[in-house]
């Protein structure tokens, strides 16, 4: 059964059936019984190829409608703002983002002039970078704060002129999360470089080049004598001297392998060639999934401690020895009194055994029984 034809396909044919006639037969010609089959005939074939254009017509309609919903659908439900300007910056269309960005109901922003969003001090450069994309091939960038409900945004600009010249397209991506992670950034980066004490940042790189230097603040530069673009991208065995411990460096390679915390002092070599001493903690930093991305080093000069240590242990080395000298000194002295003591009590002795007086008298603070000690 032949299907209904849309209305498009039976206006096509009525027009169809009055033209055919007139060109298979001369006008006013009587039409034989096979004249009309074959009239009828091709007819039904037009009809139908008319009906097959029709269906696919209809099927491409549908695609186009399909594929404009899916567009639609990620243009208002796209996580950037887009919007679309005309000539004078006035927003023409803008997409559920950018309502959002700009603080304001969507069907509000039709007429309005996007500089208007843009905080005071960046109209200047958000009307320039719209200017040169209508005057440009090429997109415009900038970065501007939008002063959405009294609270400041930072968003970045990618401004392009459309195909036809009659508009401008933007993209805004909402970059407030970035500034305030480069201004903390900058702030610990402010703070880290005043301390006194020695930072170092480093990746993970295997042996045998072992980490990289990421980072090195002043006081590193201070210590070391290198310059901070002479130690990023080395690995801290520069700093490494002649009479740095290996043993020490073996313990702190195997923590670090372990991703451990390691604690240590060690005797280092400055650029000039002058050795320092330092106390070091080092200490993994995990990234978002948990894995170890960085070595962070924190390291304290502490020659000056260690020399004044040193000298502390040559002067308790020295008063050692010079106690020892007198032990022995008030040693030997001791010996020779008990000697004498001893002596004299033999004298006195044989004195007695010869009925004679003692001749020397015992001293007054003699311990009992001194006459008859014996050494």
């Amino acid at each position: 059964m032949t299907p209904d034809p849309s209305p498009t396909a039976a206006d096509l044919r009525r027009r169809a059936e009055a033209v055919l006639p007139s060109r298979v037969l001369p006008a006013g010609a009587p039409v034989s019984s096979t004249d009309a089959q074959r009239l009828l005939h091709a007819l039904q074939v037009h009809q139908i190829e008319l009906e097959m254009q029709n269906s696919e017509l209809q099927q491409t309609r549908d695609t186009l409608a399909a594929v404009a919903a899916r567009y639609t659908d990620l243009y208002d439900f796209a996580p950037v703002g887009y919007l679309t300007l005309g000539h004078g910056g006035a927003i023409v269309e803008a997409n559920l983002a950018a309502a959002k960005l700009l603080g304001c109901e969507r069907a509000g922003l039709a007429g309005r002039r996007f500089a208007a969003c843009v905080a005071d001090a960046d109209r200047h450069a958000i009307n320039r970078c719209i200017g040169d994309a209508f005057a440009a091939d090429v997109p415009q960038i900038c970065e501007v704060l939008l002063a959405a409900n009294g609270t400041p945004r930072a968003v970045r600009i990618e401004a392009t002129r459309s195909a036809d010249g009659a508009a401008c397209r933007v993209v805004l991506h909402d970059i407030s999360a970035r500034r305030h992670q480069e201004a903390e950034m900058r702030l610990l980066e402010t703070c880290v470089a005043q301390l006194n004490d020695i930072v170092l940042v480093t990746d993970t790189s295997p042996a045998p080049a072992g980490p990289r230097i990421v980072f090195a603040n002043a006081a590193c530069e201070r210590t070391t004598g290198y310059s901070r673009t002479e130690l990023v991208g080395q690995t801290p065995r520069m700093l490494q001297g002649p009479g740095t411990d290996r043993a020490e460096l073996a313990r702190i390679g195997a923590a670090l392998r372990r991703r451990e915390p390691v604690h240590a002092e060690l005797l280092n070599s400055a650029k000039d060639g002058r050795a320092y001493w330092i106390e070091i903690d080092i200490t993994p930093v995990l990234s978002a999934g948990g894995v170890v991305a960085h070595f962070v080093s924190v390291q304290r000069d502490i020659t000056e401690r260690r020399d004044v240590q040193a000298q502390l242990a040559r002067q308790v080395q020295a008063l050692q020895t010079s106690n020892d000298e007198l032990y022995r000194f008030n040693r030997a002295m001791i010996d020779r009194e008990l000697r004498m003591l001893e002596l004299k009590a033999q004298v006195n002795a044989l004195h007695a055994r010869l009925g004679e007086p003692a001749r020397y008298a015992a001293p007054a603070d003699a311990p009992a029984g001194l006459t008859e000690t014996r050494l």
